[in-house]
């Protein structure tokens, strides 16, 4: 984890570590998720092989590894000052999920399908942080459905919660984690035993 906390820093590093796994989840053998890619361990696609078992030590090291390269995806928020540690954790476990975009191919954190800039990096970018963060919040489709429906929900209403989860990070008042979660997630991301 130390590459993670050289990137973004301590807390926020803890602070994704407690919001990714928390929605990702972590299966310990490659399968199909909800929008039909292989995926293994916590959310992986780039090293996911369908039907491989593999170590929870394996999909530590797949998580912190996904999260650095992610890192990069924030890159084109340039707010006017610093993202706070926990603004910068929401939008990472955002980019983690949806990844930057790119144009005619799909809508992401920079960039939408249309080529246009996303309304959230827009928002950040001009200094208004409760707006991008209220941005979160609309993006709750998954392969051409509205999971806020309630008709939905049932097939994917978790992207629901997360989006919930990750907007009440990046505003400062996620509380989704357990004292111990929260110990044992800062204690990996400075590299301690936990």
């Amino acid at each position: 984890m130390p590459a993670l906390v050289a990137a973004i820093g301590a807390t926020a590093a803890a602070l994704v570590l407690l919001l990714v796994p928390a929605h990702e989840g972590t299966v310990l053998k490659g399968y199909r998720d909800i929008a039909g890619v292989v995926t293994a361990c916590t959310g992986n696609t780039s090293a996911a092989v369908l039907g491989k078992r593999y170590t929870p030590d394996q999909c530590r090291q797949l998580l912190a590894s996904d999260l650095v390269k992610h890192t990069r995806d924030l890159d084109c928020i340039t707010t006017p000052t610093p993202l706070q540690p926990h603004e910068r954790a929401a939008l990472l476990s955002f980019a983690f999920n949806v990844g930057p975009g790119r144009a005619g191919v799909k809508d992401g954190l920079c960039t939408l399908k249309s080529g246009r800039p996303s309304t959230l990096r827009v928002l950040a970018n001009a200094g208004d942080m409760p707006g991008a963060c209220a941005q979160l919040s609309l993006w709750t489709g998954v392969r051409g459905r509205d999971c806020a429906l309630r008709e939905n929900r049932f097939f994917c209403g978790g992207i629901v919660r997360r989006r919930a989860d990750e907007r009440a990070m990046c505003e400062g008042r996620y509380i989704g984690a357990p004292p111990a979660a929260a110990a044992s997630a800062a204690s990996a991301a400075s590299g301690a035993a936990p």
